[in-house]
């Protein structure tokens, strides 16, 4: 099989997922998603678990986690900001710990669900609404090396405790 007929297929595969998770979340489910990229860290590690309700009565507020749907993949970003559009729409504004930028603006349909807790190793940690700071934050959000490092030493803690 061709190797853009392969991609074709994994997008599909991903795009379906990430509804299936969006519908139930839709339909008042809490779900669990395990995380695989690293752009937020150090809060939020690959192969932690999210634990994500659905919205309710709920405003976004600065510091909060939420997940949205962009390029039809789930992103699960910290809101930094919010601003009002010239037809005076809400927008928040969201960002990865670890990016140096600041993703697209979204507004509150675009947001499907709330992270409430993290899993990581079998234990169950509370999100905090406070955006992290300090050294480590600032040292992976400008340098790829640090965080090339840093997800390299997780990887072998990992391993280790097996």
């Amino acid at each position: 099989m061709p190797d853009s007929e392969i991609e074709a297929r994994e997008k599909l595969l991903e795009r379906t997922v990430c509804e299936i998770f969006i519908q139930a979340l839709r339909a008042g489910r809490v779900v669990r998603l395990r995380v695989w990229g690293s752009s937020m860290l150090p809060s939020v590690w690959p192969r932690d678990t999210i634990v994500v309700h659905p919205l309710t009565d709920w405003e976004p507020f600065v510091g909060q986690l939420v997940l949205y749907r962009r390029d039809g993949r789930l992103i699960a970003h910290r809101i930094v900001g919010c601003e009002c559009n010239g037809a005076g729409i809400m927008r928040f504004v969201t960002r990865g710990d670890a990016l140096a930028g600041c993703d697209e603006p979204v507004t509150k349909c675009e947001i499907f669900g709330i992270v409430s807790a993290i899993v990581r190793r079998g234990r169950q940690l509370q999100v905090s609404a406070q955006q992290p700071r300090g050294i480590l934050v600032s040292t992976l959000r400008h340098s790829d090396l640090a965080c090339r490092l840093a997800l390299k030493i997780h990887q072998m803690l990992l391993r280790f405790a097996r």
